[in-house]
């Protein structure tokens, strides 16, 4: 049954085929997702340090400084990768030429987003991102104001919200508007 409905959609709308990412972005992408693990387990390993005594506060420590030396590697291997592929390294550049997003937003932002030139519409990309209004109604009686839908991806999500904090008390516009 859920082959036939499939078909019968492919048949009625016939989207484009799936076409996976490029090799250089989805290589950006396996870096920032492993430098985001390093971060999450050195966050671990800080919050452990917090209640250890004795042995196991040498044992975190030791963690911690081979955590520190691989952040530092990815970090290395992202600047390179960057270097390798000139045509990356021209959107980063541009990211990071908007106030309020570093170099490391904009690497996130590239390797999340993936192809640009996939979303047509603005509207597309916020959907991807989960940063589209979703309705909650229940009937006439139960109403509520509209909220983000949360349902696309975390890590782009993440990537825009410090960016889109500072903008907001730097930008007159986005002040205005974040405070109605």
């Amino acid at each position: 049954m859920d082959a036939g409905l499939i078909a019968r959609f492919c048949q009625a709308i016939n989207p484009s085929p799936w076409t996976p990412l490029p090799a250089e972005i989805k290589e950006l992408q396996e870096l920032m997702r492993r430098l985001e693990a390093l971060q999450q387990m050195e966050q671990q390993e800080r919050n452990r340090l917090e209640t250890s005594t004795g042995v196991i506060t040498e044992l975190i420590l030791s963690h911690l400084e081979g955590l520190h030396q691989q952040q530092k590697q990815v970090k290395q291997l992202i600047r390179d990768h960057f270097q390798r592929h000139p045509h990356l390294g021209k959107q980063q550049e541009l990211l990071t030429s908007i106030p309020g997003i570093g170099e490391l937003s904009a690497s996130v932002l590239l390797a999340e987003i993936g192809q640009i030139e996939n979303y047509h519409r603005a509207r597309q990309l916020a959907a991807y991102a989960g940063l589209t209004p979703s309705q909650w109604t229940s009937g006439t009686s139960v109403q509520r104001k509209p909220r983000l839908s949360h349902t696309g991806n975390r890590r782009l999500r993440k990537a825009l919200y410090m960016p889109a904090i500072v903008a907001m008390g730097h930008n007159p516009l986005l002040k205005a508007f974040s405070q109605t």
